[in-house]
């Protein structure tokens, strides 16, 4: 089960310097970054983004990268424009899946990110993650489910964090938790421990408290059947009153 969470955390780490803070080519073209951000990822050729990219930016993405294709070979990246914030920011959303066989099991992934940045003479600034989502299985067949939970939540309130089988389990018991996980634990790629208790078997259903401030709530869910592992991470963004009555 450590390995599972290790998986999803290793995710988040790669995916969160895969976009660079700043592209140092002001002659890029806007509509080309993300091709070659996508197509360096997917052809393993990193030196490809080495004239827009910052030495730092380059060594923390190398180390990164190494690690994650070495657990996940095959693993494909699609980086896509998507429509811009009603504070006028651009967005980006990075989706990354893959799979391993490692002996008689096997480990599926697939993880979204959404940024927020504003683009100036051929930089990128103002980087902002504004939402994460990493799922991890073991097993042959990896379960349909859906992840039912909002991107964006008001400081205080309550919501609603549900994970939905959407396959009948017939006789079949699921067992299951949901913890909140730090960002140190996340950069530190430290597996929380999660005691599992029994669930229905349409899943797990939560409710939420948000953090009273500004920020980003990090939770981690494992789910446990008789075919195999689930493990979900997600990174929700938690806006104050004013500012969340302004994206209305």
């Amino acid at each position: 089960m450590h390995y599972l969470r290790n998986l999803a955390l290793v995710s988040t780490l790669l995916l969160t310097n895969a976009l660079p803070s700043l592209s140092m080519h002001n002659n890029l073209e806007e509509e080309n970054f993300t091709k070659r951000l996508e197509n360096a990822l997917n052809s393993k050729d990193l030196s490809l983004l080495t004239d827009i990219l910052t030495e730092q930016d380059q060594l923390n993405l190398k180390n990164k990268y190494s690690n994650f294709i070495t657990i996940f070979p095959n693993a494909n990246w699609r980086i896509i424009e998507v429509q811009p914030l009603k504070d006028g920011r651009r967005s980006l959303e990075v989706m990354i899946s893959g799979e391993k066989q490692l002996v008689d099991k096997k480990y599926t992934i697939q993880a979204k990110q959404v940024y927020a940045f504003n683009y100036l003479k051929g930089k990128i600034i103002n980087k902002e993650l504004i939402s994460e989502e990493t799922i991890t299985q073991k097993g042959e067949k990896p379960f349909d489910l859906s992840v039912n939970v909002p991107e964006t939540v008001l400081s205080g309130s309550n919501y609603d964090f549900d994970i939905i089988i959407n396959k009948p389990l017939g006789n079949a018991i699921m067992a299951g938790s949901l913890i909140p996980i730090s960002t140190e634990q996340i950069k530190n790629q430290i597996s929380p421990n999660i005691n599992l208790i029994p669930l229905g078997g349409g899943g797990l259903f939560k409710s939420i408290q948000a953090p009273e401030s500004e920020g980003m709530q990090n939770l981690s869910a494992v789910l446990a059947h008789p075919d195999g592992l689930i493990t979900i991470t997600k990174r929700i963004r938690v806006l104050s009153k004013n500012t969340y009555n302004d994206l209305d």
